[in-house]
C-alpha cells in the first residue's frame, strides 16, 4: 500500500465520471473478502496484514502514511520514549506543513512511564488526552487524506518493538469518508476522546506519585537501561514466588521420578 495515492483514483472517478474506480473496488473487495483468486487491476485497494514479517514493517508504513496525511489519530494503550524519539523528527516536519495530530492513550497498568508523558507534552503541534476508562487498551492508527481514511488496527503498540521486531498483526483497510467501517471507528475514537483528560504538566506530577506507588503491583513493569532501547517486562513479587514455587515442585517431582 506504500507510495499508493488514492487521490489519483478518487480524480478518476470523479473527473471522468466512468466506472473504474467502482471496477477496481468491486475488483478487490472479491479478492480480499470473497475469494483470493479472483483477477483484480488493482491490488492497492484490499485489505492488508502488517506483521513486520516478508516486507510489511508496521513501522514503515504508519511512517508512510503520516508523511502523506491530512491529520492523524493514534489511540495507543502503551507507548516508550524509544518510540517517541523516532517520531519526533516526522512529527517536527510535519507541524511546520500545519498537519496536526492527536493522541489518546491511558495509564492502563502503569506501563507508561513518567517520562513517555513528558516527552508527549513536548510534541509540537500534536495534542495528547489520557482516556477516562477501565482498561483501555486500545492499538488503533488513523490517518486523514483527501477524501479517504487509511486505519491501521491490530495488536501493535506505539513502541518500538511492536512496531519494527515483534510477529504483530495489524490490518490495514482505506475506506472513503463515507464508509461505513470509517464512521464506526470514528465515532468510538470521538467518544472517548471528548471524555479523555487532556495532558498537563500538572497531571504528569499526580501520576508520577501514582507510578512510583503501583508499578510493582502489575505484570508489566518498563525498565530500561543502557543496554536496551525498549521496555523489559519483569516479573512481578507475586510471580517470583509463583516460580520459586513451580521450581521447587518441579526439583520434587524429578527426584521422586
Amino acid at each position: 500500500m506504500a507510495n499508493f495515492d488514492y487521490n489519483q483514483l478518487l480524480n478518476k472517478n470523479i473527473n471522468n465520471h466512468d466506472n473504474t474506480v467502482v471496477n477496481e473496488l468491486y475488483g478487490s473487495l472479491l479478492n480480499g473478502y470473497m475469494n483470493q483468486k479472483t483477477v483484480i487491476n488493482n491490488d492497492q485497494l484490499g485489505p492488508r496484514l502488517l506483521n513486520n514479517q516478508e516486507g510489511s514493517l508496521i513501522w514503515e508504513q504508519i511512517k508512510h502514511e503520516l508523511l502523506t496525511c491530512d491529520s492523524y489519530t493514534f489511540a495507543v494503550a502503551f507507548i516508550t520514549d524509544p518510540m517517541i524519539s523516532n517520531l519526533k523528527p516526522i512529527f517536527k516536519d510535519l507541524s511546520q506543513k500545519g498537519v496536526r495530530g492527536r493522541i489518546l492513550t491511558s495509564t492502563y497498568l502503569y506501563f507508561n512511564r513518567p517520562v513517555v508523558f513528558q516527552e508527549l507534552l513536548k510534541l509540537p503541534n500534536v495534542e495528547v488526552k489520557i482516556a477516562d476508562v477501565d482498561g483501555f487498551h486500545q492499538k488503533g492508527y488513523i490517518f486523514q487524506h483527501q477524501g479517504y481514511q487509511t486505519i491501521i488496527i491490530g495488536s501493535a503498540n506505539l513502541t518500538t518493538n511492536a512496531l519494527m521486531r515483534n510477529y504483530e498483526w495489524s490490518l490495514q483497510i482505506n475506506s472513503l469518508d463515507g464508509g461505513d467501517i470509517v464512521d464506526q471507528v470514528s465515532s468510538n475514537v470521538e467518544s472517548e476522546w471528548n471524555k479523555a483528560m487532556r495532558l498537563t504538566r500538572q497531571w504528569i506530577a499526580k501520576y508520577e506519585n501514582l507510578y512510583k506507588k503501583n508499578k510493582n503491583k502489575f505484570i508489566l513493569e518498563p525498565q530500561t537501561n543502557h543496554h536496551e532501547d525498549e521496555s523489559i517486562i519483569k516479573p512481578n513479587q507475586m510471580q517470583k514466588m509463583q516460580s520459586n514455587s513451580y521450581g521447587y515442585y518441579a526439583r520434587k517431582a524429578n527426584s521422586v521420578a
